[in-house]
């Protein structure tokens, strides 16, 4: 898995400069030649979040440890800002402010030494301004206080959608070019967390530490850096070069620690063998593990333009990822990225949103034509892993690679097995599911968000895991699937698309199952069928109709909400009840209609006992049956009614 992120990072160009990274800034400070403040710009986008600059790598492994960043740090060490505390108690609070003021100072005076050392050697104006604000420290800190503003809640966002009218892309151009602070500002209310960095007036938007003398002395700075730890043999490249002792850190993994969590650290006794410190156990070069941060952290990252959380990763859990890549092979034709289709089709939210599905479908549709012109071939590569998070750790809990041909026949194998059903209108055809709607229908209740009575981090996993390399859901999945069935009905339209959704699962569970060979399973109703317990769901399906023709629709509870659970697994102690029961609705219907479609399911039967017990497989096989008949029932509904408007309109409503 490193040594294909570290050529991933190596073939997109990430290992180009090893001396910045890309990381969000929340305020610039401009300086005069003395060290003065002259103002201080706000780097906040319209939502409120700090914008990515290019700044000098962070030091690493700060912890408890005092480390000073190189002329971009947060306010505690940049200047002197103590981190905001907020306890129950004066006592506390009292405590708490007193240490953080403590701290405040201690960064701050790192901060200052390491500005000094950097112009002992390098002489720069832009130092020397910083090195005297850095004297001056009290004073000027006050006078940033006096003058920073960010965007007023709320106002960021009206001024976006007002330019918004005038044109997309102008409003687009005008909030990323314009300061926030120009659409209504306020005061900053300073934590301490803010990330700050520094310019000279003269400069015109260049940055302190993007002055070339100041850039070429940093880069000089890390290169040494670098050659510093135990020379070996790198256990990812094989090259023999100096090992890094600690690995840098993995940034945006879900419920991780917001300061980044280490996919490799050795920081316990319990950890370490034959005397060996840190990253010694597992020995690294440099130039490896800051490729596969850097790899991890750039699929981790926030595409804006196409509103994903992240640019090469589906979220499978709460605290769980997975990220994927592609390798081309060498000569291959340019094309669309695979990973790319793959995010759009598995995860879209960018453009069009489940709650409009007609954007939506014709968003889905635009990716299916983009993956049939993806150039694959057998010799591509593609990867995923799936990341964890354990506070300050990143667990792999997932990890496989296979031809990108491969994932592209298993991708469109498994979209078609999700299909199920007959669309209630012909006009609006069915749209695939994403795996955030997949996961969100296999909650306890689909319309909360994070409810945790869903999947396991496993399972989920395993499910994208199915769509990309094939694998058979499993039991575990399928019992899942219809154990959310039997859930109470909820509100109409959203209740009938996770019914949908959840089907679809079914119906891929069943098609490639685990523990038996593949069978194919109908998309739609399969009248010739006979196995015992398909038919049974088609039976319950027309009772279930009967009873809602001859009672209404305003039941409290359908004979789904109270026999579904009961009948799909003991069907000999439920069906005679409910035959029973059918026959007063028949009675009351006095639709010949309706006995005959009861008489032709229950012909499918030919009088055998029903059986005492269904298995996990047949329960599967009586849901689709359910459903399938559920669903040809309201297409014949929706066509009766279009042709009785059609018939209308042709006689002129006589």
């Amino acid at each position: 898995m490193l040594h294909a992120l570290v050529e991933y990072a190596e073939r997109k160009g990430l290992m180009e400069d090893t001396a910045f990274v890309m990381r969000p800034v929340s305020f610039v400070i401009v300086l005069d030649a003395d060290g003065k403040v002259v103002q201080v710009q706000s780097n906040f986008d319209e939502r409120g979040k700090a914008r990515e600059k290019r700044v000098p790598v962070p030091p690493l492994g700060r912890t408890v440890a005092v480390k000073s960043g190189f002329l971009v740090d947060n306010a505690q060490y940049a200047l002197g800002q103590p981190k905001k505390v907020d306890e129950d108690t004066e006592a506390k609070q009292k405590a708490g402010e007193d240490k953080a003021k403590r701290n405040a100072d201690e960064r701050a005076l790192a901060f200052a030494e390491s500005v000094n050392e950097a112009l002992r050697e390098c002489d720069d104006d832009g130092l020397r301004a910083l090195s005297r604000f850095c004297a001056d420290l009290d004073a000027q800190r006050a006078r940033v206080h006096a003058i920073a503003l960010v965007p007023a809640k709320g106002a960021a966002k009206k001024g976006a959608k007002k330019a918004a009218k005038k044109g997309a892309k102008k409003a687009d151009a005008q909030v990323e070019s314009e300061p926030a602070a120009l659409v209504a500002s306020e005061p900053h209310v300073w934590s301490g967390d803010e990330t700050i960095a520094f310019a000279l007036d003269t400069d015109r938007g260049m940055l302190v530490h993007e002055r070339e003398s100041v850039a070429a002395w940093w880069r000089k700075r890390v290169s040494a850096q670098s050659d510093e730890g135990t020379v070996a043999r790198c256990v990812v490249t094989g090259d023999v070069s100096p090992m890094v002792k600690l690995h840098p850190a993995l940034k945006r993994v879900p419920e991780a620690q917001s300061s980044g969590a280490f996919l490799v650290s050795f920081n316990a006794a319990a950890f370490r063998s034959w005397g060996f410190e840190q990253g010694e156990n597992a020995p690294m070069s440099s130039h490896a593990a800051t490729a596969y941060a850097r790899a991890i952290n750039a699929m981790l990252s926030e595409d804006k333009g196409r509103g994903r959380r992240f640019r090469q990763g589906v979220q499978v859990a709460d605290d769980s990822v997975m990220i994927y890549w592609s390798k081309p092979a060498e000569g291959a034709n340019e094309g669309p990225e695979l990973e790319d289709v793959i995010v759009d089709l598995l995860d879209s939210s960018g453009g069009a949103s489940e709650a409009d599905p007609e954007s939506y479908r014709r968003q889905i549709d635009a990716v299916w034509k983009h993956l049939e012109v993806v150039p694959l071939d057998d010799v591509s590569r593609f990867y995923a892993a799936t990341l964890g998070s354990n506070a300050s750790r990143v667990v792999v809990r997932d990890w496989f690679e296979t031809t990108a041909a491969e994932v592209k026949r298993n991708v469109q194998w498994w979209f078609e097995s999700l299909l199920v059903g007959e669309p209630r209108d012909p006009a609006h055809p069915w749209r695939p599911p994403t795996v955030r709607e997949l996961l969100r229908v296999m909650q306890s209740r689909p319309e909360a968000d994070g409810d945790k009575g869903g999947l396991s981090s496993a399972l989920a996993a395993r499910l994208v895991r199915s769509a990309l390399y094939g694998e058979p859901l499993g039991a575990e999945f399928l019992r899942a699937a219809l154990a959310r069935i039997r859930l109470p009905s909820g509100d109409g339209t959203s209740d009938r698309r996770a019914l949908d959704v959840r089907m679809g699962l079914i119906r891929a569970c069943l098609r490639r199952p685990a523990w038996t060979e593949r069978r194919e399973v109908t998309v739609a109703l399969n009248p010739k069928n006979t196995e015992v317990s398909y038919v049974l769901g088609r039976l319950f399906s027309v009772l279930e109709s009967l009873q809602l023709q001859a009672q209404g629709q305003d039941l409290n509870a359908s004979i789904r909400d109270k026999f579904f659970a009961s009948a799909s697994t003991t069907p000999a102690a439920v069906f005679g009840p409910l035959l029973q029961r059918a026959q007063h609705h028949i009675a009351k219907l006095d639709n010949g209609a309706a006995d005959r479609e009861l008489g032709e399911v229950m012909d499918l039967l030919d009088g055998a006992p029903l059986p005492a017990v269904l298995n996990l497989e047949q329960q599967g096989l009586f849901a689709l049956g359910y459903y399938h008949q559920r669903s040809h029932t309201f297409r014949r509904i929706a066509e009766a009614k279009e042709a009785k408007r059609s018939k209308a309109e042709a006689t002129g409503g006589n």
